[in-house]
């Protein structure tokens, strides 16, 4: 992240989220916050037998993902996979 924008107090510029599976930035960071900033959120599947979670950072302030910046992508595989939808939880 050593590349996001700050202004002259160390805030972010931009919201801070990942993409959900909606295509919408889900806001982790919100706009403003004083960096080193941390946040938390809970993942779980999007559909049934999901083998591994597809995270996208972005930043931005766009409501759509696809407006946004990309900063990262990672795969996180589910230790149970053959679980029901919704089922495997996360929390990053």
């Amino acid at each position: 992240l050593s590349e996001l924008p700050v202004d002259s107090r160390n805030r972010t510029l931009f919201d801070i989220g990942l993409r959900s599976h909606d295509d919408v930035l889900a806001v982790i960071i919100p706009r403003g916050s004083a960096l080193p900033a941390s946040g938390r959120v809970l993942l779980t599947s999007s559909r049934p037998r999901q083998p591994a979670l597809e995270l996208e950072l972005l930043c931005g302030l766009r409501y759509a993902a696809a407006g946004n910046f990309a900063l990262g992508r990672r795969s996180v595989e589910l230790r149970e996979p053959a679980a029901a939808r919704g089922l495997p939880q996360v929390l990053l």
